[in-house]
Parts: structure tokens; sequence; C-alpha cells
């Protein structure tokens, strides 16, 4: 295998990669849009629950992580595109 075919696939396996990290990320956008309503629903009649916002809380730092990962994945995507000229 020839150093730009590497290249090549090395670009394919990191685009792979982010797009699973955007479905990830949907996935996690969804699930912490659900959990802000539920707070704000819970909030508008009683004093949130502690558990609710542990949960909007967990959800935030799923997304973060996701986020900080494709942000890596980028660059290492970018670093390769890069290479490939």
């Amino acid at each position: 295998m020839t150093p730009k075919n590497q290249t090549l696939d090395s670009l394919v396996a990191i685009a792979t990669d982010l797009l699973a990290q955007i479905e990830a990320q949907q996935r996690a956008s969804r699930r912490l849009e659900a959990a802000v309503r539920l707070l704000s629903r819970t909030a508008r009649v009683t004093d949130a629950s502690p558990q609710t916002i542990d949960e909007v809380h967990m959800h935030f730092e799923s997304l973060r992580r996701l986020v900080e990962t494709e942000t890596a994945l980028l660059a290492e995507f970018e670093g390769a595109l890069s290479g490939a000229t």
C-alpha cells in the first residue's frame, strides 16, 4: 500500500468516526432537550427535583465530551488532509 493510499484510508476512517460522533451528538442533544423540557415543566409547578437537575447535568456533560472528541477528530482529519497534499 502506498503512502498516499494509507493517507486516504486514514481520511476515510476519520470521516467515518466523525459521522458516528455527529450521530451520537444528535442523540445526546435530544436527550438533553427532553431533560431540560422536563426540568422546565417541573420547575413551573414545584421545585425542580435534584434527580432532574442531575439528569440535565449528566446529558450536558455527555454532550460536552462528545464535542471535545469531535474537535480532536477534526484536528486529526485536518492533519491527515494536510499530509495528503
